[in-house]
């Protein structure tokens, strides 16, 4: 059992998790990345991020964060008015 927040505050994303000791088993794995705990991130993002677009899903034990940027100003023309 795990869960994770996600959070964005004054242009920092905050990564928190905690994982739960797994129940005993009949087998002991060779490798394990992570162990029953808490972990915590932080990551500075560009102010080009738009804040409102930010998202997080979890599937098949990956995090995927999106940060989409501001939509780029599209040039326009300005018209000269003559007096």
């Amino acid at each position: 059992q795990s869960s994770v927040d996600v959070k964005l505050e004054r242009g920092t994303l905050f990564l928190d998790a905690r994982q739960a000791a797994e129940p005993e088993s009949d087998w002991t794995p060779l490798h394990e990345e992570y162990t029953a705990g808490s972990y915590h991130r932080e990551f500075r993002i560009s102010n080009k991020i738009d804040s409102a677009g930010v998202s997080a899903t979890m599937k098949n034990g990956v995090l995927e964060v999106r940060l989409p940027k501001h939509a780029a100003e599209q040039p326009r023309q300005i018209e000269v008015a003559t007096g």
